[in-house]
């Protein structure tokens, strides 16, 4: 069903040689071990609801949950608009596409391609989502679930896809592979970078290139003119891969594999700052939530929160029951949602309102903390934007319980009512009855006198 591959672009130029910092290349299978493919099972079947209640942040912070997608693991999310309508189009484990309503939380289509695995999606400015699959193919829709295009163009697996403006980048793993840039309104590839030296597994395309972590301490930024790597750089304390990444305002985060959040400069890719506290296992998915949060999920379950002001937690959550797989915002952070999905088969959306941000925000001129001051250096604004804020919730949480104390009141004088209604009700009940009794009692009376005086009436006929 393949079309024939697309070959290189004449642009290319020769291939670069690898970074003195990189390690000897790694060959990389043509696909990736996914294990074998799960049944597909209906859309009827497939989808559930549930809605549940849960705590993010601080106890007195209740949000609304939803949990949907149980029958099957779902590994990646993109959003796109349509028609007024924010659609979430979601990758499944079985190889499955489901589009949910975002906002009545409800499947509305499902794509299940031929025998293959999705492993990324992505949204260009055109509103198509773009698809990869363990095949090496790179699927395109409309927004209408159109399908516009299938491209057999990778040698392996196509583990990443980022798009930037008018370009979408997309990354395989195959021997040889490279990363492809495409033409998001031709749907043809302008640029094959150089071949990649280990398997892609996190790309974000920016202004000034594209940055990648390949499965090493590496972080690398390709220039998308030439696809040649313009830097190759390692931040402090490192020695464990990198997994994942995302760009926010003028910062790159990336998350490794022993849970380190690290704060990159996005022009040069200094490392500006370790994030603490660590997650206690790898990091799986970084996402950019409005201006001032980054959300990370990771091995351990939890999803935390963190400021990009103070570079410091504001809330975290044991989010699921297995790995957090993927995390995506849904319109602006302060009035709408962030979804979520795990390896426990659920996705959940969470509401951002409630994490409200006091101070200033990061401006052009402000100074970032510096990497050598270590993950535990504490900043004294930090920590009075924090306290403010913990004083603030504490505040919050007191008028709750005041409301919470004056709502009691009401209920227990409400139920008293209620009783003393309840016991005017059966004294008035039980004198019906006793009304009741007596007339019955008149009646049987009064049927037993005229039955007396029809028995002496035919006595007295008979004698006659």
């Amino acid at each position: 069903h393949l079309s024939s591959p697309v070959k290189p672009s004449p642009h290319l130029s020769s291939p670069v040689k690898p970074s003195p910092h990189l390690s000897s290349p790694v060959k990389s299978p043509a696909k990736l071990a996914l294990g074998p493919r799960p049944q597909v099972r209906g859309k009827s079947a497939t989808l559930q609801t549930e809605t549940l209640r849960v705590q993010l942040g601080d106890p007195h912070n209740l949000i609304n949950c939803e949990a949907s997608l149980k029958e099957c693991e779902v590994q990646c999310m993109a959003l796109v608009q349509a028609e007024g309508v924010t659609y979430i189009w979601t990758g499944e484990k079985d190889g499955s596409i489901t589009v949910l309503d975002s906002q009545l939380k409800r499947p509305v289509h499902q794509i299940i391609p031929p025998d293959i695995f999705i492993l990324c999606l992505g949204v260009d400015t055109q509103s198509h989502v773009w698809a990869g699959f363990d095949d090496g193919s790179v699927r395109v829709w409309q927004a209408n679930f159109t399908e516009l295009r299938v491209h057999g163009s990778h040698n392996g697996s196509v583990t990443r896809i980022s798009a930037h403006k008018d370009w979408v980048y997309t990354a395989g793993a195959g021997p040889g592979d490279s990363i492809f840039k495409w033409n998001a309104h031709t749907l043809q590839v302008a640029l094959q970078f150089a071949p990649l030296t280990a398997v892609c597994q996190g790309m974000v395309a920016t202004d000034v290139g594209v940055y990648g972590v390949c499965g090493d301490p590496i972080l690398r930024l390709w220039d998308t003119e030439t696809g040649h790597v313009r830097f190759s750089v390692e931040g402090p304390h490192t020695g464990s891969p990198l997994r994942c990444l995302c760009q926010s305002g003028s910062t790159i985060w990336t998350g490794d594999e022993d849970g380190f959040v690290r704060v990159w400069n996005l022009s040069d890719g200094a490392c500006l700052r370790v994030l603490s506290p660590r997650h206690n296992g790898a990091l799986h998915t970084l996402v950019a939530v409005g201006d001032d949060m980054v959300w990370s999920g990771a091995a351990d379950r939890i999803i935390r929160v963190w400021s990009t002001n103070t570079m410091m937690p504001m809330a975290e959550k044991l989010a699921h029951h297995c790995d957090v797989l993927a995390i995506h915002p849904v319109g602006r952070w302060t009035s709408h949602e962030v979804w979520s999905s795990g390896a426990d088969r659920l996705v959940k959306v969470w509401s951002t309102s409630i994490l409200q941000m006091e101070g200033e925000r990061v401006t052009s001129n402000h100074q970032l903390p510096d990497a050598s001051s270590g993950a535990q250096a504490l900043d004294p604004d930090a920590a009075t934007v924090r306290l403010q804020r913990l004083e603030d919730h504490l505040s919050e949480g007191q008028q709750r319980v005041a409301a919470l104390q004056a709502e009691k009141g009401q209920l227990q004088d409400t139920v008293e009512q209620q009783s003393t209604r309840l016991r005017i009700l059966e004294k008035e009940l039980q004198a019906r009855d006793k009304a009741l009794a007596e007339a019955i009692m008149q009646v049987q009376d009064t049927e037993q006198q005229q039955q007396q005086a029809l028995s002496l009436q035919s006595q007295e006929h008979h004698r006659r």
